[in-house]
């Protein structure tokens, strides 16, 4: 939730003894700055003579020093300084940003903090995102459907699993037990496979509470990541299939892990699921995908899982973050994204552990934005979409 904030209050008199409340931090995104309080679990942008203040205030500069700072800057009087100052500082007061009777509130408790549920001894260990996963499976079928998604990941069997997950078969299909005392059913291996992507993306996130997963596939080049971001019914998989298939190596299929220390990016590299209407395109780039076989999803869509050309298990730098959108009817055109609504359309489409945003996960998300070009494409061609990338944003394509 964002909000902006227009300092209006009447100026108030006498020294102001405030500081920055803790878990709240200010980031800047190019002339924008993004203000925000773990302890609400909000965003607030400011503008850039309130974010200088800001700025002031985190570095316990005294208000007269910052009014005389903003004086020489702007060009207004000691005086208008001096109440546009006060003025930020009472609401930021009202708003509890400032350290004055801030309470943390009670965080929610994560998954990682119950022990896990005791598992068949027959399992398969596999790296995902740096962490060992063990699953078990009750029966050929559960485990076909999930190789089809994820069958290519790095196994390893001799590591030691970090997290186990318990699959079984029941009358009415499969269950997954996420926690003890806690079951999800599926009806099919199908569906099984969509429910243990889930619970995968729940026990790399569980232990580690400043991570962050958004919604893009990333893949890589020498020139660095890139990031198609967005809801579902963007293009976003079919354009990342066409651009493994160019060679750039997949780190996500469409659930990207911002890493908070240092900010960077790790992936779940699953299998791309292809819908029927995207089969025609990437025939050409992918020979077999006429016999992959066909899953229903528990949304209702078919897709095939078609598995990266390469896969990687975390990204250098990020170059590009690129909002998609297929329509039929437009041709390419690239526009320029503020990183400010960049940053706000992530967030809202963005989940952890506990569904609670850290200040240290927010920073790195920010600092990831900051660091990339940030540009929206719109394209009636998913092919040349890809060309697009490939010519623009990589070095070695």
């Amino acid at each position: 939730m964002t909000r902006r904030l227009h300092p209006d209050n009447p100026a108030r008199t006498g020294p102001m003894e405030l500081w920055p409340g803790d878990g709240v931090v200010l980031c800047a995104l190019d002339d924008d700055y993004a203000l925000f309080s773990e302890p609400q679990q909000r965003v607030y942008q400011l503008s850039p003579i309130s974010g200088s203040i800001w700025l002031g205030v985190s570095a316990g500069e005294p208000p007269s020093r910052i009014a005389r700072l903003l004086a020489n800057e702007t060009g207004c009087r000691l005086d208008e300084a001096s109440d546009y100052i006060a003025s930020c500082l009472v609401e930021w007061e009202k708003l509890a940003l400032l350290k004055q009777g801030l309470i943390e509130p009670i965080r929610p408790k994560s998954r990682s903090d119950e022990s896990p549920e005791s598992i068949s001894a027959t399992r398969e260990i596999y790296c995902v995102a740096g962490a060992m996963i063990a699953i078990s499976f009750p029966d050929s079928n559960a485990k076909r459907a999930w190789n089809a998604l994820a069958g290519h990941l790095r196994h390893d069997h001799t590591g030691v699993a970090e997290t186990e997950i318990t699959v079984g078969a029941c009358e009415d299909g499969y269950w997954i037990a996420h926690q003890p005392g806690e079951r999800a059913s599926f009806c099919d291996p199908a569906a099984l496979a969509v429910g243990l992507k889930e619970a995968v993306l729940h026990a790399v996130l569980g232990p580690r509470p400043d991570w962050i997963a958004l919604h893009a596939a990333v893949l890589s080049s020498a020139s660095g990541a890139i990031a198609l971001a967005g809801s579902s019914g963007q293009g976003k998989t079919t354009l990342a299939a066409l651009l493994s298939a160019s060679g750039m190596s997949a780190i996500a299929d469409d659930v990207a892990l911002v890493t908070a220390q240092p900010p960077g990016l790790r992936g779940l590299a699953f299998a791309f699921a292809a819908k029927p209407g995207s089969w025609e395109l990437l025939r050409t780039r992918f020979p077999n995908l006429d016999r992959l076989p066909k899953y229903r999803r528990p949304d209702g869509r078919t897709v095939k899982y078609i598995q990266p050309v390469r896969s990687s298990e975390q990204a250098g730098a990020i170059t590009a973050i690129i909002f998609p959108r297929y329509s039929i009817v437009t041709p390419l055109r690239i526009t320029h994204v503020r990183k400010l609504n960049a940053l706000v359309s992530l967030l809202n489409e963005a989940m952890n552990a506990s569904q609670w945003l850290t200040a240290k996960g927010f920073v790195a998300l920010s600092t990831l934005i900051n660091d990339a070009v940030v540009i929206g494409m719109e394209y009636d061609n998913a092919n040349t979409g890809a060309e697009w990338i490939k010519m623009n944003l990589m070095q070695d394509g």
